[in-house]
């Protein structure tokens, strides 16, 4: 790669810094200061990076974006470009979501979805054809009929990303993305709707609204924090029900199947819920799947899938003792705690630092502490439950946060 001048200004003090980590924590580093808009403190670390690791492309990527803030866009076009020919992750994240917004001069935005996609990586997973270690678009899943489609107005970056990564592994009939703000995207069409300012509202409108903007015979539901784990685990049964999603644990009975954040769901079911008897809406996939599953089922000859399917479609269970040796393997998941295998460790404290304080000090937050706890990873449940606790010193789960804690605390130094 050619020297464009990020040698000569590197500062010292990140020449003396980057021996002491690898150049993953540096990047973490540089992104704090990126997202926080100190420049010059981002640009000396992507440089002493760079020194180390000339190979290095998401530093040589976000050091392109950082040019294009500074107004420099030829040069800005020249780095990036660099990092994509050296990295195929890249290339889709340009292709998708990166390269529109360069053309729109959108460095400011690129550079916080650019570091929510790298707090994510290990979640996107690209197709290689056997004996060959380059990934080949060709192989991704075609799945005619099927809309892809997210519904966010809160999480928008995590939102994109979280399409994106679907897009690396399939192809769909048509792609999605209901939202309040127009992204202007090649692959991923975004159709504007009102801001939803709850989680009551996102059920309404799911329940009451969505039909009216879905053409395809099914659509594939998904959420920032839900999305195709591996398309080889696709079974064209799913398409013999009107809905199916992950298995509900704290149901035993038939009506077990239930979690909407990922979910396949027939046009016929979206119709079906807009019906005026269905009164009750949030949570959303509880009344659709269960409230008024009977009535459903009887007045449109709705269908749900069975445990069995479900298992191998989606997953929404905090992580145990035993994924480490019996890993779950299903065709995609949801929610948050299961996020524990998808989320760079080096990345984990600007991911919690791009999370609403809500999200941060919620339920959902404490068990994806409690997944890593349970897989081995407590240096990351320490770093959520040290978070929080900070945050909130008197949070209504204190007992259960500082058992994490606690435990984590002890595993660290048994580990040594």
């Amino acid at each position: 790669m050619e020297d464009h001048g990020y040698k000569s200004r590197t500062h010292r003090s990140c020449r003396l810094f980057l021996p002491m980590v690898s150049s993953s924590q540096a990047l973490a580093v540089a992104i704090q200061h990126h997202k926080a808009g100190r420049l010059s403190e981002a640009e000396g670390v992507y440089g002493a990076i760079l020194r180390q690791v000339p190979q290095a492309a998401d530093a040589l990527y976000l050091w392109g974006v950082l040019r294009g803030q500074q107004g420099d866009r030829p040069m800005a076009e020249l780095l990036t470009g660099q990092a994509c020919a050296q990295d195929p992750k890249l290339r889709l994240f340009d292709a998708e979501l990166g390269g529109a917004l360069r053309t729109r001069g959108a460095f400011d935005h690129l550079a916080r979805l650019f570091a929510a996609d790298v707090a994510v990586r290990p979640g996107c997973r690209l197709l290689v054809r056997a004996g060959t270690r380059d990934p080949d678009p060709a192989l991704r899943l075609h799945l005619p009929g099927v809309t892809l489609c997210c519904i966010d107005t809160f999480y928008h970056d995590y939102a994109l990303v979280a399409l994106k990564n679907c897009l690396a592994q399939c192809r769909f009939e048509d792609v999605l993305f209901l939202s309040d703000r127009d992204f202007g995207l090649p692959s991923i069409r975004t159709r504007l709707i009102d801001r939803l300012p709850s989680s009551a509202a996102y059920s309404r409108f799911v329940l009451k609204e969505l039909h009216r903007h879905i053409e395809t015979p099914y659509v594939l539901l998904v959420q920032w924090d839900g999305f195709i784990q591996d398309a080889r685990l696709w079974s064209e049964e799913f398409r013999a029900f009107d809905y199916i999603g992950a298995r509900w644990t704290m149901f035993t009975d038939e009506a077990n199947v239930g979690n909407g954040g990922f979910s396949l769901r027939s046009r016929r079911l979206l119709q079906a819920t807009a019906d005026p008897d269905l009164v009750e809406v949030h949570p959303e996939d509880y009344h659709m799947c269960r409230t008024y599953r009977g009535l459903l089922q009887e007045r449109y000859g709705i269908t749900y899938a069975p445990a069995a399917l479900a298992d191998r479609f989606s997953i929404e269970q905090v992580a145990s003792g035993a994924e480490l040796t019996n890993p779950v393997e299903t065709f995609g998941f949801h929610s948050l705690f299961r996020m524990h295998g998808l989320l760079d460790p080096d990345q984990l404290e600007n991911f919690l630092d791009d999370v609403p304080r809500s999200s941060l000090t919620g339920g959902s937050m404490i068990l994806l502490a409690l997944s890593y706890l349970n897989t081995g990873r407590p240096a990351q449940a320490h770093i959520i439950t040290s978070r929080i606790l900070a945050l909130e010193p008197g949070h209504k789960d204190k007992g259960a946060l500082e058992q994490i804690h606690g435990a984590a605390e002890a595993l660290q130094r048994q580990n040594g």
